[in-house]
């Protein structure tokens, strides 16, 4: 800021005076330039451009991101052509399965990036930590689908919703083809469930799990969980105010879902290696048709392509529990960037949320996030689109929408130890061994929620 002070003093200063010259030497004749003088325009000039330069390029602006591999690549793409306009340089952090750990680490000491990825939690965990922008320009723009994820109960939100994303069941339609499974008849948990013995059959592995990164199967728990509590026609429906009031017994409640889980486990639907596979073999399976089924959110149709750019890849709502039940998806936070409150470089910060916020440079995204439109300006001509829309002319207007389970209906902070308590369980921990250790995280979480109330 300093240095742009400065050049406007220098240009004031070199404006009187070339004032100051062209009075003295109006007298009805063209004064003859000094020799040298046309040399020293241009070297002041080209001075003038470097400080200017030097200016825009003081600042680094810290951007901590969710993305690996291709997909980050394709974002440092997006970064770059921002730094050629401005001069303004990005640190980009990448810290993968660590992003959440290190983000909590660095809320704790006070010390967050200049502006980061939200990853769904912009109003729940970081709302406190984050400005703001309900009202920049572009507030206006944002679309009603993703106010419904990210503004806090006083209308306020706090990050740039470049897209939304869908959750549900990623699917390699080969696959399923292949193995004689329309996926437009998979109605029902039995549905679904006969479908995997197809795939199995056909030589495949119905179920994908990375489990070297444990939220791979905090995936499949979470979406059975929304499938057996959240939607109006579960089954167990009625027991979903417990999980808000804290009085639930998870051992007891939970039991349906970590018997479905051992139940495909058991039933050899899942990927030999999946408890050792990490994140990027996942995708390559759903990409390159080893595997058939991804229970995570369509960004990771997006990290598929990015490995098998031809693909034949689709979306599938979340079964029904029951033979009366709908179909059901989850919508979350695709890519979001909030600014840290207390940035060095807010006026830094809030010019590129609004750089990105352009209809031309927001559209690019959905090419490489596997997300959907987040401002109404934007054009959407995006492969989750068309997904989406094959998935509402099989199965109709009726699903049932909703956030995804563990934002909504449990405390802040439990996710880890779903994570934790799904992968005890896929490594032969006794049911009532897991849901203890589930019960004491949503306990401790709960409480710690209340006092923060």
């Amino acid at each position: 800021m300093k240095g742009k002070k400065w050049i406007v003093l220098f240009l004031c200063v070199t404006t009187c005076f070339s004032l100051m010259l062209g009075a003295c030497g109006q007298s009805g004749e063209t004064a003859a330039e000094p020799d040298g003088a046309g040399k020293a325009s241009v070297e002041e000039s080209e001075k003038q451009n470097e400080m200017e330069e030097t200016a825009k390029s003081d600042v680094t602006l810290e951007l901590a991101v969710t993305w690996t591999d291709e997909v980050l690549a394709k974002f440092r793409e997006v970064a770059d052509e921002y730094t050629a306009e401005t001069g303004v340089k990005f640190d980009i952090v990448a810290p993968g399965q660590e992003y959440e750990s290190q983000l909590k680490v660095r809320m704790a000491n006070n010390d967050l990036p200049d502006m980061w990825m939200t990853h769904g939690w912009s109003v729940i965990r970081y709302s406190e930590y984050m400005m703001d922008l309900s009202g920049e320009n572009w507030a206006s723009d944002v679309s009603d689908a993703a106010k419904g994820v990210i503004q806090d109960k006083d209308g306020k939100f706090y990050v740039l919703p470049i897209s939304i994303v869908l959750s549900s069941i990623c699917f390699n339609k080969d696959v399923l083809e292949q193995s004689g499974v329309d996926w437009t008849k998979l109605k029902t948990m039995d549905d679904f469930d006969a479908a995997c013995v197809k795939i199995r059959d056909a030589g495949f592995a119905p179920v994908i799990i990375s489990g070297m990164d444990s939220g791979s199967a905090g995936s499949v728990l979470n979406p059975l969980l929304f499938m057996q509590f959240a939607t109006p026609t579960s089954p167990s429906h009625a027991q979903l105010d417990s999980h808000l009031d804290g009085t639930i017994n998870i051992t007891e409640e939970w039991a349906p879902c970590f018997e479905k889980m051992l139940e495909w486990r058991d039933n050899n639907f899942y990927n030999a290696d999946y408890l050792t596979q990490d994140q990027p073999g996942g995708h390559k399976m759903l990409g390159n048709g080893t595997g058939a089924f991804y229970f995570r959110n369509t960004a990771n149709i997006a990290s598929a392509l990015s490995y098998y750019p031809d693909a034949n890849l689709g979306l599938l709502p979340f079964p029904a529990m029951t033979e009366d039940g709908g179909a059901s998806m989850c919508i979350s936070e695709g890519t979001t960037f909030g600014i840290w409150k207390d940035t060095e470089y807010e006026a830094e910060c809030k010019d590129f949320l609004n750089w990105l916020a352009q209809p031309e440079v927001a559209g690019r995204f959905f090419a490489f996030d596997g997300g959907t439109a987040g401002l109404k300006s934007t054009p959407d001509d995006s492969l989750i689109g068309k997904l989406h829309q094959e998935v509402i002319e099989a199965y109709g207007e009726d699903i049932y929408y909703d956030n995804i389970f563990d934002r909504k209906y449990l405390p802040n902070g439990v996710w880890n130890s779903m994570c934790e308590a799904t992968s005890m369980l896929l490594n032969n921990t006794p049911v009532p061994e897991v849901g203890k250790y589930m019960q004491e995280g949503f306990d401790s979480c709960y409480a710690e929620a209340q006092m923060e109330k």
